[in-house]
């Protein structure tokens, strides 16, 4: 769900959650809506350094962190590869309620051979409930984002709305804008630098 991590082609770098936020440095950022306002960090994240010097509550070494969600990870690092065809037509479809991970991305362009590897895919677990998405993507043990929001879709058109990010919000790129969905795979369509592109997700 993360929109801050998308990076294909020439930018090869990780796609993370394509739902709401992405790195393009791959350092950590994820949203969703809090599980935890404790100034504990989730498991395997870093807490944001507090500045604990001069007066109000935003400088208590003890301000409650959001950090979206507590997910595990499940996931594992993918392929970014290259298809020299035409993208899909988004076929829309039922999105199952479940958990989600990372099965590799795909770049449609010419700028690279055919079967190309282009980049590496961080590791993505996302869980879906009804409308409301929650997803980790980690590019390390601690190096982490977190994120949450609800989503809405008309025809093989999809609308994400962001409601938490961890550890913090970026403008970030391009969302995804239209989907596939089957009983066991989810595939999200999005345009990055001109490049379309597709997250291959499959459920647990």
């Amino acid at each position: 769900m993360s929109r801050r991590g998308w990076c294909i082609g020439v930018v090869a770098c990780s796609f993370a959650a394509l739902w709401l936020a992405c790195s393009s440095d791959g350092a950590s950022s994820s949203g969703g809506s809090s599980s935890g306002a404790s100034g504990d960090a989730a498991p395997g994240d870093s807490a944001p350094a507090v500045d604990s010097g001069g007066g109000g509550a935003d400088a208590r070494a003890d301000a409650p962190v959001d950090f979206c969600n507590e997910l595990e990870q499940l996931g594992v690092a993918q392929s970014i590869v290259v298809s020299n065809g035409k993208e899909p037509a988004p076929g829309g479809g039922t999105i199952s309620e479940g958990t989600y991970v990372g099965a590799g991305a795909i770049a449609y362009t010419t700028l690279f051979p055919d079967g190309a590897n282009v980049g590496e895919l961080a590791a993505i677990t996302l869980t879906i409930k009804g409308n409301v998405v929650e997803e980790l993507t980690s590019y390390s043990k601690t190096n982490n984002e977190r994120s949450k929001g609800t989503f809405a879709t008309t025809g093989s058109a999809i609308t994400i709305t962001q409601s938490c990010q961890f550890p913090s919000a970026d403008a970030g790129l391009p969302p995804p804008t239209g989907f596939t969905a089957t009983a066991t795979t989810l595939s999200l369509f999005t345009t990055v630098n001109g490049i379309p592109a597709e997250l291959k997700l499959t459920k647990k």
